[in-house]
């Protein structure tokens, strides 16, 4: 096993270089040599001078090169992620059974075959380039040059993601699509982040978990659980935060506020944690905000709401937000997110039940009823009338703002739009058989017509490079 860990390192280290490559400089390289290979030839009116062939056999040198990187580093991402199945399985994970690991195989191996099949390209336009100056075989030069357009096309349709796939909360999650959706939330972030992260980094958050639960301070009024749910989420939010106002809440800021969560002893260790230390929280926050915009939504409206109309708050019975997208490219799930926030001293030790009605008539399905119990207010309550964003002593945004995520509830509904075009969403809170809030909201769902150009010119791309090479065999072999 000890040797399988060490295999497993050795190749993220490696593939962590090679993806730095092809993200910054290989994809861009892949993309622009076959139109200077063209170029080239284009320049030497498409004759095989001396001139010509050592700038055309250096070009396909730097070509073939790239290709090879491009191929191996999917292969490795496959190899590692293999590897590490097998030493979950080792210590006794039941990987095979959990939701999502067959996405991600597929997905893996769906890039290396058509990294493959990128450098089966390339090395073939160079071996017909080769044969076509050997026996002066002119035809084939244009072979060659449609054969590496076939590869520009297959480089656009390669799908490389941001982050090396071996890192944990890494270009893994980019193959992964989530499955399940939480109707009910009841601590925003850890039950989101959840929804999020695919399996394998899954595993690893429940690590992160039972480190945490080592690492907390708890006060004598509350309990383990309690104060661990405070932990996440507010851990998670000066994440969120630190990502999103960098100036505001830098690395000092950050490091304090865990440390009041955080034993003195163990505060490094949770901070630099291999699975979840700060920098990939920050990680995971940018995902967060690119794939369930609606969580990240709500939270920054939270904190606008307590920085600039805390009295609105304060004076609100039942605090709603409601985070709905307006803009949506493509036929894929609508979520509003419904965030409802017990503020009445009448419950405030007892649950208060609320419904939550969705009516969207051009969507799927076009009518959600959920009856929700909100938790107890508690001993939560906001004295000052202005807080500041940080505050080392006293109330202050962010402390108010982690409490109230982890006291308030939300109601998250997955709908799909049934077709293109202008649509409503009509969201209604009952309460004691009585509408309480009502609003409707726009939705304009349009086709995503840069997807649809990536697939028509990578598809394209392969069409030409294809008919050029039979038209000149066709054109050699019938008209000599």
């Amino acid at each position: 096993m000890a040797i399988r860990l060490r295999g497993l390192s050795g190749l993220e280290s490696l593939e962590k270089i090679l993806h730095g490559y092809i993200v910054k400089i290989g994809y861009y390289l892949e993309l622009v040599l076959p139109f200077v290979l063209v170029g080239v030839m284009g320049y030497y009116s498409f004759s095989i001078t001396n001139g010509a062939l050592i700038i055309m056999l250096s070009l396909y040198a730097i070509f073939i090169l790239n290709s090879l990187i491009i191929l191996l580093e999917p292969t490795i991402a496959c190899a590692g992620f293999g590897l590490g199945l097998k030493y979950l399985k080792e210590k006794g994970y039941p990987v095979i059974s959990i939701r999502g690991i067959n996405e991600i195989e597929r997905n893996l191996k769906r890039v290396r075959l058509l990294s493959i099949w990128i450098f089966l390209s390339v090395i073939s336009s160079f071996l017909a380039f080769l044969v076509s100056v050997k026996y002066q075989i002119i035809p084939l030069v244009y072979i060659a040059l449609g054969l590496v357009f076939m590869g520009f096309g297959l480089t656009i349709l390669f799908k490389q993601p941001k982050e090396a796939v071996l890192e944990v909360a890494g270009g893994i999650m980019e193959y992964y699509t989530p499955i399940e959706c939480p109707i009910y939330i009841d601590n925003m972030f850890r039950d989101t982040i959840q929804t999020l992260l695919d399996p394998l980094t899954l595993l690893k958050f429940d690590d992160w978990l039972y480190d945490l639960k080592e690492s907390i301070k708890i006060r004598e009024d509350i309990d383990e659980k309690t104060a661990l749910e405070r932990a996440v989420e507010k851990i998670f939010l000066m994440a969120m935060l630190r990502s999103e106002f960098p100036k505001l809440i830098d690395d000092k800021v950050f490091d304090s506020e865990i440390s009041e969560l955080v034993k003195e002893d163990r505060l490094k260790f949770i901070l630099d944690h291999k699975y979840f230390g700060k920098k990939k929280l920050l990680r995971i926050m940018r995902r967060l905000e690119k794939n369930m915009s609606e969580v990240h939504r709500i939270i920054c409206s939270l904190f606008l709401t307590l920085r600039d109309n805390l009295r609105y708050f304060k004076d609100s019975d039942l605090f709603i937000d409601i985070a709905v997208e307006s803009d949506v490219l493509g036929i894929r799930n609508v979520r509003p997110l419904i965030f409802l926030f017990n503020n009445s001293d009448e419950y405030k030790d007892k649950p208060r039940p609320v419904r939550v009605i969705v009516m969207a008539p051009d969507f799927e399905p076009n009518r959600f009823v959920v009856d929700v119990k909100l938790d107890p207010k508690g001993e939560f309550k906001i004295v000052s009338d202005e807080l500041p964003i940080y505050s080392k002593e006293g109330e202050d945004v962010v402390g108010t703002l982690s409490k109230i995520l982890q006291v308030g509830d939300a109601v998250w509904v997955n709908l799909v739009p049934k077709k293109y075009g202008m649509k409503t969403i009509s969201i209604i809170v009952m309460e004691k058989d009585r509408v309480v809030y009502a609003k409707t909201f726009n939705v304009n769902v349009r086709k995503n017509w840069w997807s649809l150009f990536r697939g028509v010119s990578g598809g394209g791309s392969l069409g030409v490079g294809a008919i050029v090479q039979v038209l000149y065999v066709l054109k050699y072999f019938l008209l000599g």
